[in-house]
């Protein structure tokens, strides 16, 4: 487990949403996310960018609710990291 491993599964998830198939895109944004909380830890910003791009991808697959919980998750670590 090592955040360049994580970075490159969230761009395979990146590429999955383009391509419109989210609950792939979902399964590699998982992984990405378990590692970073492992290795960057919970609160880091880029844990927060991957919250974000589960968000956008249950937004596309119209789970607005859902997407609104990965959405807040990614702004409180946002807030209490960047300000």
């Amino acid at each position: 487990n090592h955040p360049s491993t994580a970075a490159t599964l969230g761009t395979m998830g990146q590429a999955f949403s383009g391509k419109g198939e989210y609950n792939r895109a979902l399964e590699f944004y998982q992984q990405s996310l378990d590692i970073e909380k492992v290795t960057l830890g919970a609160n880091h910003p880029q844990t927060a960018t991957t919250l974000h791009a589960m968000g956008d991808a249950y937004c596309k697959k119209g789970e607005y609710d859902r997407a609104l919980e990965y959405y807040q998750q990614a702004l409180a670590i946002r807030k209490a990291t960047l300000g």
